[in-house]
């Protein structure tokens, strides 16, 4: 692994060979493409390891030298998407989750951008443009070497929350595991609720996207058993249990929520109703896709049976 590390130093030497501090937040965003390099990269040692792994064994000893955060050793860009996730996931999965969903930002923006001018859409089109999509993710925006700087002493002071309220965010990503456990955890229900208020305040704000291996659920890309795992999960949410790998974190969320007018039980209809709206949303979209293709059969079966019965009437006038 220390190979690895030296080999991918002297990579990034050459990619971006004096690497600077930036100011912290909406600066520090990294691409979809740099993600999955890193991956790539170092795929013979992640294999199904999480965030906690990679932040220990290759964010930290990668940024050793510089004490920087990995964006800014990297090259940061300026944030398009905040992504919310779950450290436990595999790292493999939240690097597939983000490349669906920069895909499906990338096909959005060229369909925009070629109906304007009468242009010929092409899937192959949108390969280059999903690279350059932005994510602000914790583990490789925030500098890990100055920690307390970036939690602040109040939530609003966290570069999460910086981050968020910049203006630059289009949206929340929210990375969805096979079992939900993003639901689980207090830092991601509590970015969800900071996602829902700023789509309530911001007119360019997009929300909450919910993001799976397979696509984003709401575009109906998303596994029937993605679907129901987030379902059965949200039906027992409850902010008071989630969890958080350190408490002081878990207290200070606590505290946040306690300001909002009726206090968790209020946060938990919020939040439920909110994402129970994304549920529906992906339900809706399948259900004009299956509707879509539905037709497409029936239309080639007629044709089919058409076909059979010329072929016949011909056999038997002959």
């Amino acid at each position: 692994l220390q190979k690895l590390h030296t080999s991918w130093l002297r990579k990034n030497e050459i990619e971006n060979p004096d690497p600077e501090a930036c100011e912290r937040g909406a600066n520090r965003a990294v691409t979809a493409r740099q993600l999955e390099d890193l991956d790539r990269f170092f795929r013979s040692f992640l294999r199904g390891r999480d965030m906690y792994y990679v932040c220990s064994n290759l964010i930290l000893p990668l940024t050793a030298p510089y004490k920087l955060s990995f964006a800014e050793l990297i090259g940061p860009k300026v944030v398009m998407w905040y992504c919310s996730h779950y450290w436990g996931t595999p790292f493999h999965d939240s690097c597939a989750c983000l490349r669906k969903h920069a895909e499906s930002v990338a096909t959005k923006l060229l369909r925009a951008s070629l109906s304007e001018i009468s242009g010929e859409f092409s899937s192959r089109s949108s390969l280059s443009v999903w690279q350059s999509v932005s994510y602000w993710v914790c583990t490789v925006s925030n500098n890990q070497w100055r920690l307390e700087e970036e939690l602040g002493k109040s939530v609003q002071d966290t570069s999460f929350f910086v981050c968020l309220r910049s203006g630059h965010v289009q949206g929340t990503c929210i990375i969805m595991d096979k079992e939900a456990r993003s639901l689980t955890r207090a830092w991601c229900l509590f970015e969800v609720l900071q996602t829902v208020q700023l789509r309530q305040s911001m007119e360019n704000f997009t929300g909450l996207w919910i993001c799976t291996p397979t696509g984003v659920l709401q575009h109906g890309n998303a596994s029937i058993e993605n679907a129901m795992a987030i379902g059965h999960t949200l039906a027992k949410l409850d902010v008071r249990d989630a969890e958080a790998t350190v408490q002081a974190d878990k207290d200070m969320i606590h505290r946040e929520v306690m300001k909002f007018e009726g206090g968790f039980s209020a946060v938990n209809v919020f939040i439920k109703q909110n994402l129970y709206n994304a549920l529906l949303q992906m339900h809706d979209t399948f259900e004009t896709k299956f509707e879509s293709v539905k037709d497409q059969i029936t239309a080639e079966i007629a044709t089919a049976s058409d076909l059979a019965e010329h072929v016949q009437r011909r056999k038997t006038a002959l």
